[in-house]
Parts: structure tokens; sequence; C-alpha cells
């Protein structure tokens, strides 16, 4: 049957051209291409592919570098029939094994599963839903999304998420800033209201504790009572299908361990500068009974177009650390580094624990790297004096020493007054 010319906003059958009233009247898509197959084309004949892919053979040759729209991976080499996203107009690539799943039928940017398209059943039209405590189960399955949203994960416990990905129906994933070992940073934008945002996803393992989840949601509570230029806010504490994430604040720039690692080390006008910026918030949260128990130039963030510094994961990177390492049991290397002498023991902490960190943290803008690094370290932050900084006036070397001091009672008892020392010819040592 001939389309009318003058119909170019209606939609035809690609194989009969009968025209499509509706969606109601989509019955599949061309397998190769994408165009719409009627219901009775599709019914009644059994049809999978338009006219002009009808007779062609059912594979797909997949050059180099080409990706699964569902899970990402390279597909490579030569394969049976391989399924395209049913999206008119999309044309993505499923592999084998995501297109395997029963009834996938979109790639991962069209899998209904925002409000637009909620009139298409979930469960029944695309992709089934698995509970998070079956992830387990899975583990000898291709590590796609295709079975479910909760197979994001990956084998070291981190949440992975693709560009596209939308959480709780507000918040959609642009791209990774970066990662650790206790998650993965993610740009994103919040659908809701209309601005940047970043996410953290968080360990899986998390989601089995009941108890670690309680305290991680005490711990956020308090984190987003901090309101102080120079504290990342966190705006909220999302679950999503058994999966926890951190919604924050973004701020364009670089961590101050980029920055170290570019330059080598800072000079003594920066590494000041930072300092004082950094003063200020660990002060006003000591001042409201908060501690940060993760200070490290990993969680420093600059903008230094806009002379913005703020601390990043306040309270909540320690204690989803200590939950972690309490569930695995085995300590997460990675900020052992910056932990004071009371940490390391898990002794009595306060306030000066976040002093001796941010000392630590003074002492490898100054140097490069922290003071203790070798083998053995937990011995040498319990019982060995730093060596002396190099190349720095005594007055700081004797303030940075003095906050590196074993005893907490021979520290500075605020960040403000280790600022003061730097600055300062009499650092009172």
């Amino acid at each position: 049957m001939e389309q009318d010319p003058l119909s170019e906003n209606y939609l035809f059958c690609g194989y009969c051209g009968e025209r499509l009233y509706s969606k109601l009247s989509i019955g599949y898509y061309c397998e190769i291409c994408s165009k719409p197959i009627c219901v009775d084309c599709r019914k009644r004949k059994n049809i999978n592919f338009c006219s002009e892919h009808i007779d062609a053979q059912r594979e797909v040759k997949i050059k180099k570098e080409i990706k699964c729209g569902i899970c990402g991976k390279v597909i490579t080499g030569s394969h049976k029939f391989i399924k395209r996203c049913q999206e008119p107009g999309c044309g993505e690539i499923l592999c084998k094994v995501c297109a395997g799943v029963e009834e996938t039928v979109y790639c991962f940017k069209h899998i209904p599963y925002d409000k637009k398209k909620a009139d298409v059943d979930l469960h029944n039209k695309t992709n089934r839903v698995v509970r998070p405590d079956a992830i387990g189960m899975r583990k000898k399955q291709h590590p796609s999304i295709s079975a479910s949203q909760a197979d994001l994960l990956s084998d070291d416990d981190t949440v992975e998420l693709p560009k596209g990905f939308i959480i709780a129906d507000r918040y959609n994933i642009r791209y990774e800033l970066g990662r650790g070992g206790m998650g993965i940073v993610y740009f994103a934008y919040d659908n809701l209201l209309n601005i940047s945002i970043a996410i953290k996803s968080l360990p899986k393992i998390l989601s089995t504790s009941p108890k670690a989840i309680q305290r991680l949601k005490e711990e956020a509570k308090l984190s987003m009572t901090l309101s102080h230029p120079n504290i990342l806010r966190i705006h909220n504490l999302e679950e999503f299908q058994g999966l926890y994430f951190i919604v924050m604040e973004y701020v364009e720039g670089k961590t101050l361990e980029d920055l170290i690692k570019e330059k080598g080390k800072l000079n003594i006008d920066e590494t000041i500068w930072i300092a004082e910026e950094v003063a200020k918030g660990l002060d006003y949260a000591h001042s409201r009974k908060i501690l940060h128990l993760d200070v490290k130039p990993a969680n420093i963030l600059i903008n230094q177009q806009n002379n913005i510094i703020k601390m990043a994961d306040f309270g909540i990177a320690r204690q989803i650390k200590d939950s972690v390492t309490r569930l695995l049991g085995k300590e997460i290397s990675g900020t052992l580094h910056y932990m004071s002498p009371e940490q390391v023991l898990r002794g009595k902490i306060d306030h000066r624990s976040d002093i001796y960190s941010f000392s630590v943290l003074l002492y490898e803008s100054l140097m490069g790297s922290p003071p203790f690094i070798e083998e053995h370290i937990v011995e040498l932050i319990t019982k060995i004096k730093p060596r002396d900084l190099k190349g720095v006036p005594e007055h700081i070397n004797n303030a940075i020493q003095k906050g590196l001091a074993k005893k907490p009672e021979d520290r500075f008892n605020k960040a403000s007054e280790l600022v003061l020392a730097l600055r300062s010819e009499l650092s009172g040592i």
C-alpha cells in the first residue's frame, strides 16, 4: 500500500505499509532498523522485519568498539542475530547476553522507567526486577541491567551507573567524576529542581546490614544540618531498589589530591590559603559537635577560578568505612595515612583527631607526600615523630609538627589556631 506523501507526520507499518493511527497499532519493530510493524503483521504473519530487511540473513556483523546499549560492554566479532533497541530512530545494539534475557527490547536509555512511559508495565513489558538480596545468586550471569536495575554492581562491591541512568525518577546520571574505596561519584542532574548535583553510590554490602543503614542515616542527618561556605552541602540520602546513594552539592574544579599530583607539591602561599578555608569549615563543624574523621586531600574540593574551597564527606565517609570494615571483617585501605594515633588504635577520639589529619594534609601539600608512607605504618603513626619539613620556615615546620603530636592534648585545640601559627613566626613551641 502506498503511503500518502502529505502524511509525513504519520507512522506506517514497515512491512505492509498500513497507516498506524496510535501506538496501540504497533505490534513490533524491525529488528534491524526499528521501523514499526503493525499488530496484524506481527500476530498473524509473525513478522519481525520490515519489507526492506525481511530477506536479510539474521546476522549482524559488529565492528570493534561498538558497545551494548544496555550493559556498555564492547561487542566484537560476528554473532548470531542480536537485537536492536525498538525505540523508533534509536537502533542501539544489545549484546548477545542482554538480548537473550526474556522480553528485553530496549536499550538502557529507552527503558520505560520514567513517568513519561509509566503506562508501560515494567514487570511485563521490559526488564523484570529482581530483589537486591538475589544479586549474589547471579554471579555467573552477564553483569548487565537487563534483568534488574540492581545488576549495576561490579565484582568489587561498587555500584556502577551508565550515562542516562535515572535514580528515583529524578536524578539523571551524566558521567563519572571519580571513584575510591567507598564508592563512585557521578555528575548528575536533578530533574525536579533543575540543578546540577553530585551523586555518590555506596557499597552494596551496606544494604545487607540494617544497623549499618541506621547509623548511616543518623550520620547523614547530622551532616545535612551543616551549612557553611567551606562545607559541601549534602542534599539527601536516597534509597533505590535496595541500594543507597548520597546526593550532594556539585562543585566544579579539582580535589587537593589532584592538585598535588599535578604540581608535585604546593607553595607556602597556596597551602596557607587552603589551610585557612579548611580551618573555617572544621571549626564550624566542631562548634556543633560534629567530627569529620576523614580529612584528606581527596575530600578537599577546589575551584581556583572562584576561590572556592569545600570539604566533602563530612562524617559520612568514616561511617561508611567503619561499617564496611565490620561487615567484611577486614580493614579497608586508603585513608590510614591520615588517621590520628588514637584512630589507628581505636581509642577515644574527639575534634583533635581532625586537627591531626588536617596537619597531615598540610604536610603533604608542602612536601608532596604524607609524613608516613612506609611499611609498618601503624607503628610509625603511633610511635615515631614525623621527619621535619624541608625548605619551609621553621615556624611552619613547628606548627605542623605540633598538629602531628601523638597525644591529643599536645595538639592545637582549634584548626584556626594552627593556621595562626602558620602565619606567625612565633608558633608557641
